[in-house]
């Protein structure tokens, strides 16, 4: 905690991972409500908060390796932080799921 009141890099660097967290979470929950309803809006939803996702974890990474320090640690995260949204590409963009969202009419 007295590492991050004396560096004020790393108090904007939380700050702003807290708020892209909160937001990026507020976005998937509104994307999975419209993808379970069949809303191809939902389906698009979700697939550009996957992309914004998998941007984040790579840009909060570098981000807080170059504000705290590189640590071989820092790594470990990533593979978490990204096998969700690279699930949900894989998922969504097969051809039958495109389809069905395509052509629902819901």
């Amino acid at each position: 905690m007295q590492q991050m009141l004396n560096n004020p890099a790393l108090m904007r660097y939380t700050m702003v991972s807290a708020v892209v967290g909160l937001v990026l979470s507020v976005w998937m929950i509104v994307a999975s409500i419209l993808l379970l309803g069949m809303k191809p809006i939902g389906y698009t939803l979700m697939l550009s908060n996957a992309v914004v996702l998998l941007l984040w974890a790579i840009v909060g990474t570098i981000a807080g390796i170059a504000i705290v320090g590189a640590d071989a640690t820092s790594f470990i995260g990533v593979p978490i932080q990204i096998a969700f949204p690279v699930a949900v590409l894989v998922v969504l963009t097969r051809p039958n799921i495109k389809e069905a969202f395509q052509s629902s009419g819901f």
